[in-house]
């Protein structure tokens, strides 16, 4: 049953009875996807739109990596992956998370720390990293301490 049809019966007064595993996989359902930019390499960076990707600011963090990272972003109005099928099938071994919402679209409120092989961390908002020195240093030394980048 779709959320949808049990929002008409909840509507008419009807009370829906759904086990707890279903009641978890249809709060999934309604989380967005993700949608893959170009890259191959082993980090996958996530932000909350295909815009976000295309800036210096973005340039300027891929290059730090030792291998092109792939971009991605929440596939709103449109069908993406889950985080789990692309870590799986791209064999990512780290998903950095810029920002708040785009963590709330793909993940809800729970944000795993870890899916699969690949570790999650979460990272200011790129328009708060455009905008903060702070806010860049801090992702300079989170990247530093969990040896994201290659030493300098």
């Amino acid at each position: 049953m779709t959320s949808r049809h049990t929002a008409y019966l909840e509507a008419m007064g009807i009370p829906v009875w759904v086990r707890k595993e279903f009641a978890a996989q249809a709060g999934r359902d309604e989380l967005a996807g993700l949608r893959l930019g170009p890259g191959s390499g082993q980090f996958l960076l996530l932000c909350a739109n295909a815009g976000e990707t295309a800036g210096h600011l973005a340039s300027d963090i891929a290059r730090v990596f030792s291998a092109e990272p792939v971009w991605a972003w929440p596939a709103i109005d449109e069908p993406g992956q889950t985080a789990e099928t692309a870590v799986d099938e791209h064999l990512f071994t780290t998903l950095v998370i810029f920002g708040a919402e785009a963590a709330g679209q793909v993940f809800g409120e729970d944000v795993p720390g870890v899916i699969g092989p690949a570790r999650v961390l979460e990272a200011p908002a790129m328009k708060e990293l455009a905008n903060d020195p702070a806010a860049r240093s801090r992702l300079w030394d989170t990247m530093c301490s969990k040896r994201l980048v290659p030493a300098r």
